[in-house]
């Protein structure tokens, strides 16, 4: 009898290990996929922010009426790319956030000081500091 107890306390040891050792992994890969995205996402609001600032420049006087179109055109599609991204963004972060407060990983979290991110705008620093 002591030796059943002594198995079974190891086996739950061993699946509750294991267990914590899957949730660590996942939750740090979905969060990994998020500071891609941020990434990805700071790259389109740099971008647009470059393009717009060509407008306020001299350089954009020397242009055609055509360029400054296309350069208005660009910074529109810049634009309705930035709002998709922001979506898909906030979408990985709601799946992040649901995946580490449903049970039982909720208590890992507790346990592995894993805490939500927010949703809305980010910068690289908000998303590695959690």
């Amino acid at each position: 009898m002591g030796h059943f107890l002594v198995g079974l306390l190891l086996v739950i040891i061993i699946v509750n290990a294991g267990w914590f050792l899957f949730f660590y992994n996942k939750a740090t890969n979905k969060k990994a996929n998020i500071e891609d995205n941020l990434r990805q996402l700071e790259a389109l609001i740099d971008l647009k922010s470059d393009l717009l600032n060509a407008k306020a420049q001299e350089d954009l006087i020397e242009v055609t009426q055509e360029s400054a179109f296309y350069i208005w055109q660009q910074a529109e599609e810049l634009e309705e790319k930035l709002v998709l991204m922001q979506q898909l963004f906030n979408e990985k972060v709601l799946s992040y956030n649901k995946y580490i407060n449903a049970f039982p990983n909720a208590i890992a979290s507790k346990i592995m000081n894993i805490k939500e991110l927010p949703l809305g705008s980010y910068s690289l620093n908000t998303v590695r500091k959690q």
